[in-house]
């Protein structure tokens, strides 16, 4: 799946990225995996991304989005990025320990 064909020229917004990932999870639905492909363009949006890719992680084991969603022409920008909201969105999904 070419992403700006999927939700349009501007990969910036949380609309845009909400769109990208019910596709995902649509298309995750009925197969084994799905390739996103970001033709090089940098995204550095960190609300789409967040959106689009790091909130995979409610729907999603860890290990099946490493499996199951390819990100192809994806920039290490991006990437950095992407690793890091994720990050932070497992963190919310831990229960609290006594203490923290």
């Amino acid at each position: 799946m070419i992403v700006q064909q999927e939700v349009g020229s501007s990969l910036s917004s949380r609309e845009e990225g909400k769109r990208l990932r019910e596709s995902i999870l649509a298309v995750l639905h009925d197969h084994d995996f799905v390739e996103l492909d970001f033709e090089s363009e940098l995204v550095a949006s960190v609300s789409f991304l967040d959106e689009a890719l790091a909130r995979l992680v409610e729907d999603l084991p860890t290990s099946d989005l490493k499996k199951r969603v390819r990100l192809l022409n994806f920039t290490e920008q991006d990437r950095q990025l992407l690793n890091m909201l994720t990050a932070a969105r497992l963190r919310e999904k831990e229960p609290l320990q006594p203490g923290d």
